[in-house]
């Protein structure tokens, strides 16, 4: 074995003349399986050091049980610190959509590829990716959802393209669900049956995408029924109905 291992460190010698490259033995680990005999004398002959499964390689981690949950504590903990780092920022509702389909979603894409993710631990990510959105930044002074648009009947109220129901409009919210939806030039009236949102897409959806339609229903859990009167626009700070750049300026500093 110790003459096996002499003529794998002169690979790696003429490896490095070769290519140019230079390994770095300080970082270098020699993972036993099992009983291996000498094996600290082995790690000297390589010039590596010995250590312990399991472990992480490539960000995936290495000798570990495939299905335990322990594996994904450091998903977990990654999708805890981009939260942490993310709400010192003052995100909008459509800006906080967009960061957790952009990228937190991206964070365990990576170890799903290869290992099963738990229910709990899908349940738990869920639960992050929930809480951020709907919650957001602890600190930022909280206002009224809605300032301008007040929903009549709904006839001239564009369901996507009016601030309606968010500060935001619905397509700035879930551009991906505007962008599958048949009914983009839609009015509020017709997309509402009375008892719920008559939304047609595209396609189905796939299973990464279910958050974006949960968000949407929560969005709209907000609205409850249309009038007889026509739609208007209200400032919805001041008690004329009518802005004033006093009121604007109460608001901000209340």
């Amino acid at each position: 074995m110790t003459e096996q291992m002499l003529i794998l460190r002169v690979i790696f010698i003429i490896f490095e003349a070769v290519s140019g490259f230079h390994i770095n033995w300080g970082k270098s680990f020699i993972y036993p399986i099992s009983e291996v005999a000498q094996v600290e004398s082995l790690a000297g002959v390589l010039g590596g050091r010995v250590g312990e499964l399991p472990t992480i390689y490539l960000g995936m981690p290495l000798g570990g049980k495939s299905k335990s949950i322990g594996i994904w504590n450091g998903v977990i903990e990654k999708c805890e610190k981009k939260l942490t780092n993310w709400k010192s920022q003052y995100l909008s509702r459509g800006g906080r959509l967009a960061m957790v389909n952009s990228v937190l979603d991206a964070i365990p894409a990576y170890m799903m590829s290869v290992f099963p993710a738990p229910d709990k631990v899908i349940q738990r990510i869920d639960a992050l990716r929930r809480n951020f959105f709907w919650q957001g930044n602890e600190d930022k002074k909280k206002s009224d959802l809605v300032k301008w648009e007040e929903v009549g009947n709904g006839m001239k109220m564009s369901f996507w393209e009016d601030r309606w129901i968010a500060q935001r409009t619905l397509k700035q919210l879930f551009p991906d669900l505007y962008t599958l939806s048949f009914q983009q030039n839609a009015t509020v009236a017709e997309m509402w049956t009375g008892q719920g949102w008559n939304l047609h897409l595209r396609r189905n959806l796939n299973d990464w995408e279910m958050g974006n339609i949960e968000a949407f229903h929560d969005t709209m859990a907000q609205f409850s029924n249309l009038t007889r009167e026509e739609d208007k626009v209200v400032w919805k700070i001041g008690s004329k109905g009518v802005f004033s750049v006093k009121s604007a300026y109460k608001d901000l500093n209340h």
